[in-house]
């Protein structure tokens, strides 16, 4: 049976190597997520400021039609505007739930990247601990064959 000593600064290596892995995945990952949340946010900015400035023209289009004004009670200007104002909620709302999602997403990512760590490291942890158990046993059956010195 020949003797093979463990490499015990292999496990150190291999342990850097799992935490630099984590590490540039999870920067990389927190970099994807806060440019996600940058775009919405200027969309978000964006929509409700283009609604803003076209909410007022639109409804001055039926005054100029005679459909708003003193004493005028359009029906079609009242669903007409509320399509506008509701379609504006819709459409938020939505974007809303889409940031939700992507970031919930983000979220099972990172989890899953934290169980891949604790996973790996553990791992590393059983090699050197099996290593140990294997290089011991070696030692004690040279002992039975040698005797005692």
């Amino acid at each position: 049976m020949a003797y093979q000593a463990a490499d015990y600064g292999g496990y150190e290596r291999r342990r850097g190597e799992i935490e630099n892995q984590y590490a540039t995945d999870s920067s990389t990952q927190a970099y994807g997520r806060f440019l996600g949340q940058q775009r919405f946010d200027r969309s978000s900015a964006d929509a409700s400021r283009n609604f803003g400035r076209s909410y007022a023209p639109t409804k001055s289009r039926f005054g100029q039609r005679g459909l708003s004004g003193g004493g005028v009670r359009s029906g079609a200007m009242r669903q007409s505007m509320g399509n506008f104002v509701g379609d504006y909620a819709r459409d938020t709302q939505r974007a809303f739930q889409d940031q939700t999602q992507a970031n919930q997403q983000y979220d099972l990512d990172q989890q899953n990247r934290d169980q891949w760590r604790q996973q790996a490291l553990q791992d590393v942890d059983t090699d050197k601990a099996n290593d140990i158990a294997w290089a011991a046993q070696n030692l004690q059956q040279l002992r039975d064959l040698l005797g005692s010195l």
